[in-house]
Order: structure tokens, then sequence, then C-alpha cells
């Protein structure tokens, strides 16, 4: 009877036993199911987990961050939430934030929506390390922030960016940038010198309202920027292709003439010139051995007179009465010079514009058997031949267009010393 007992217990413990080991496997099983879906759902970004401080979700095959309300002051957002990159930053997603002081934007994110920094009065500075970062209006708006490290290759400043961010003294401004928004820059009284790229095209209303008294706009000449600037009564820093301020020469008037005191050697400066009366405006100047200018704006095209007499210091050009134009000018000796700005009728500029013709082969020529030959553009040099026959020319070597506004064209003659430059009245 013992034994049967026995038997029976042991029968039972031992399955007992096997239903135990039976439960511990199966489990094993579920939690290793378990863990394999969790990675899955993990690293194919349906399952994500936060960074800390920070809530975000899945945006197409990346990451956005929505908020962030952890405790640090200097926050870098994350580059990745597991296997995903992070991608674009939701509009207002640090809004009112007053504990942070720095953020740190990694060069994964391409997108920022409206209001992302917008009062964070503690907020003192921001570095984007992308190259291209999409921008949503009002991003920095009413901040504290101090100094922005813009994507290097941004386009656009767009509305409101940093309006009345008024502490706001270091923007880097990439040479992509093409526009600005309205109100951009509106109640910036802490940027007292503001230098923009030559390639902005346009720039919005009200985008420098209310920057102080002392605020001055700087780019390159005949940019949108100077236009701009002059057109809202700003005050405007002229500067050279590598974004330098010009020395601006002052001018003394003659008759005419234009003196300025001296240019001194390896030195590049401006003239100013404002005329009274909108028309054209013939502008040379002497002493083009040494010294050199340039006309790059003005009402309408700018017709430089002929270069092949190596006169590239003599211009015509349509300026607009009561505006500002600025000229280029450099030196590469301590010299003295002169530049002569006298108005021109609309019949000298045709003139200029025949004698282009003829130079480029474009034009036509009748001459008279008879019509006097010089050796020089002046009325008072002797005639030294004449057309022997009728002729009709169609290219001329050089023109010139006296003070007496006749315009004179050079051609190439034969004679016993061989080929000769004669000049003769057209």
């Amino acid at each position: 009877m013992k034994k049967e007992i026995f038997t029976v217990t042991y029968e039972k413990i031992k399955k007992s036993n096997i239903s135990i080991t039976r439960l511990i496997v199966a489990s094993c099983i579920a939690l290793v199911v378990l863990l394999l879906v969790f990675l899955f759902l993990y690293f194919t970004g349906i399952a994500v987990a936060d960074p800390k401080g920070f809530d975000t979700r899945s945006k197409g095959s990346g990451v956005e961050v929505l908020s962030y309300d952890g405790n640090d002051r200097v926050v870098k957002i994350p580059s990745a939430v597991g296997s995903k990159q992070v991608v674009s930053i939701a509009q207002r997603a640090f809004y009112n934030n007053d504990r942070i002081t720095k953020v740190v934007v990694p060069d994964t994110v391409k997108t920022v929506g409206d209001k992302v920094f917008s009062d964070c009065d503690n907020l003192k500075e921001v570095l984007f390390k992308s190259d291209y970062t999409s921008m949503g209006d009002a991003v920095f708006e009413n901040s504290g922030v101090e100094k922005v490290v813009l994507p290097t290759k941004l386009r656009k400043i767009t509305d409101n960016m940093f309006k009345n961010c008024k502490s706001v003294r270091q923007i880097s401004f990439p040479d992509t940038l093409m526009g600005i928004g309205d109100n951009a820059f509106q109640g910036c009284t802490s940027i007292k010198n503001m230098i923009l790229g030559g390639d902005i095209k346009k720039i919005g209303e009200n985008a420098f309202a209310d920057c102080g008294e002392n605020f001055s706009l700087g780019s390159v000449i005949g940019s949108e920027t100077e236009r701009y600037a002059l057109e809202n009564e700003i005050s405007y820093m002229p500067c050279n292709d590598y974004y330098e301020i010009y020395n601006i020469y002052p001018l003394y008037t003659g008759d005419n003439t234009f003196n300025s005191n001296r240019v001194s050697e390896g030195r590049r400066g401006l003239l100013s010139y404002t005329p009274e009366k909108t028309g054209y405006y013939r502008v040379s100047l002497d002493n083009e051995k040494y010294v050199k200018f340039k006309i790059t704006s003005a009402l309408s095209a700018v017709q430089s007179c002929s270069e092949i007499r190596g006169n590239k210091n003599d211009y015509i050009a349509c300026f607009e009465g009561g505006s500002q134009y600025f000229i280029p000018i450099s030196s590469n000796k301590f010299v003295d010079y002169d530049v002569d700005i006298r108005p021109v009728s609309r019949s000298v500029v045709n003139l200029y514009k025949r004698g282009e013709r003829m130079l480029k082969g474009k034009g036509e020529i009748h001459l008279k058997a008879g019509t006097p030959l010089r050796n020089d553009h002046n009325s008072s040099y002797e005639v030294v031949a004449e057309v022997n026959s009728d002729i009709t020319l169609t290219q001329v070597i050089d023109y010139y267009v006296d003070d007496e506004n006749n315009i004179w064209y050079k051609i190439e003659t034969n004679s016993p010393a061989g080929k000769t430059g004669r000049w003769f009245k057209g």
C-alpha cells in the first residue's frame, strides 16, 4: 500500500514539474516575441523612445520635435531618435520657454516652423549647423536672442523673423540670401550697422522700421539694398565686392567739374553725386593712367564710351534727379584727378549709340569724294588728305564726340608711309 501511494505521489510531482517547465518556456518565448515586436516597432519608427525632455513624433521617414519641457538651459537637439533622423521642428516647439539660454540645431533639421523660439525671454544664442533649412515666420519674434548663426544656404529672412528682438546684435547672413520679408527686423534697436550681400532681390515693407536713428544699411554699389535704403531714407554705407565699406571722398563743385582732394596709393573709395534733374549725363575722368572708376548704378543702362581708345573712364548714364549715386574709384598712385559731369541731350546719346554700332560693324556711312581727313579729331587741325571717290563704310576703328557734340570717325587709309589712321566729321 505504501508503495502505491509513493508511486502516485511521484507521478503527480513529475507531471507538475513538466507543467512548470512548459510554463517557463512559454513565458520566455512570449517575452522574446514581445521584445522582437518592440524592437521592430522601435527601429521602424512606429514606436519611438523620446530623448529626455523632448516630445517627438514620426514625420515621413524622419522625426519631428514637437516640444521641449526639460530642465537644461543649453539645449542640443538630437540628430536622431532611434534609427530615424530628426528632420523638423514643429511650430511653437520652444515658444515662451523662459529657461533655455542656448539652442544648437543639428544639420539633419531641414524645416523649422513658425514662432519656434518666439517669446523666449532668456534665450541668447541659436546655432544652426545645417546648410539649408526652410524657416517659418516669426521664428525669433519678441525673444531675447543676441546671436544667431543661420543656415549657410538660407535664401530668405521670413516675415517678422526678428521682429522686436531688441537685444540681437550679431547675425550671420549667408551669401545665398535673396530676400527679406515684411517687418523682418522691425524694432531691432541694438543693431547699428547691417551689411547685406549683393544678391538680395527683394526687401519687404517695414523690414527695418523702428531700428533707431543711428541704424544704417550697407551693400555693394547698385544693389537692391542701396535702392531700398535711399527710398526709405535709411542711412547707407556703400561697400566693395568684398563687403568692405568704402571711403567716401569729398567733391568740390567747379564749372561742371568735381575735384577731389587727392587719391592715396592703393586706396579705393567713392564719389558721391546727386543730380538736380532727371536726364542723361556724361561722366568723364582725367588722369586715367593712374585713376579708374566705373558707374555701376543709374536710372537706365549705362553707355560706356568707346573703349577702343582706351577711354574706360568715360560714360553716359541716365540719372534720376534728387537721387544719390555712388561712383567707385581707385588709384595706384597718389595723384590729383578731375571728374567732369555734364548733362547731355538725347541727340548726343544717339551719337554715341551710332558710334558703337559703327564700331561693331552694324552701321553704314556714305562718304562723298572730297570729304576732308585729319590726323586728329579736332577741327583746328589742318586737312591732310581727302576721300578720292564716293564710298560706303560699314565699320570704323574708333569714334569720338567732341565738346560741340560733333561725332568724328577714324578710318584706316593707305599712304606712301603705309597704313595710317585718319579722322573725318560724321
